[in-house]
């Protein structure tokens, strides 16, 4: 993050990840939003940002549960994933057919030794929806990173206004790990137009990101 160096900004996230629960409401799992019934085109990339912080079956188990709300969603929403462990890989291409379901499901073969490269899976996101020209008279397209912070941020900011500048609102999806960044994690949703969501439990991430799908897009996953 700008002006503030990692080593400054490490020693402040337990008690800012404390005041962010006590102070927000989209960071509690308890998130309350009204479904809408009107259909209209949607796009959505998730991006899944893997890290040498989080614990392999906690991340694995997040990520098959991710990837099946993103298949659930109903036809007329445009959606990729993209993978981030730590170079980036799409496993679903954006607005491709998730009629088979991902072409790249294997899991990750280790555990990442260094930092997700956020920044690059931003770039990708970005290029895939404004060089779409099925994305013509979308007004609702969503960004979800789900990672826990432990990346470089040079560059992100501006990366992340870009996209916010035409309409991509980035929301941040953390599970907890020893690594996590929330000062991080919270300024590229507040720079995105989006919201910050964390959890200590890898179980309530998926609730999360539906809860995030519904307040955007008035659309869920079937249940």
């Amino acid at each position: 993050m700008r002006g503030i160096p990692r080593m400054a900004r490490t020693s402040v996230r337990y008690f800012i990840s404390l005041a962010l629960i006590s102070t927000s409401s989209s960071c509690s799992p308890e998130v309350s939003v009204s479904q809408g019934t009107k259909a209209e085109p949607l796009a959505l990339i998730l991006i899944l940002g893997q890290s040498a912080g989080f614990g392999r079956e906690g991340y694995l188990d997040c990520r098959k549960e991710l990837i099946a709300s993103c298949r659930e969603l109903n036809p007329g929403v445009l959606v990729g994933i993209l993978e981030c462990a730590p170079k980036s890989r799409w496993i679903l291409p954006f607005g491709s057919s998730r009629e088979t379901g991902p072409s790249g499901l294997t899991d990750p073969a280790d555990r990442p030794e260094g930092s997700c490269e956020v920044l690059g899976a931003l770039r990708e996101a970005h290029t895939a929806m404004s060089s779409d020209p099925r994305m013509a008279g979308i007004r609702k397209k969503l960004v979800v990173l789900f990672a826990d912070g432990d990346a470089d941020a040079t560059h992100v900011e501006d990366q992340v206004r870009q996209m916010a500048g035409q309409g991509e609102v980035l929301t941040t999806l953390c599970l907890v790990t020893p690594r996590f960044d929330p000062v991080f994690m919270s300024q590229m949703a507040t720079w995105g137009a989006g919201r910050f969501y964390f959890s200590s439990s890898s179980t309530k991430v998926p609730s999360l990101f539906r809860s995030e799908l519904r307040r955007v897009f008035a659309s869920t996953p079937k249940e």
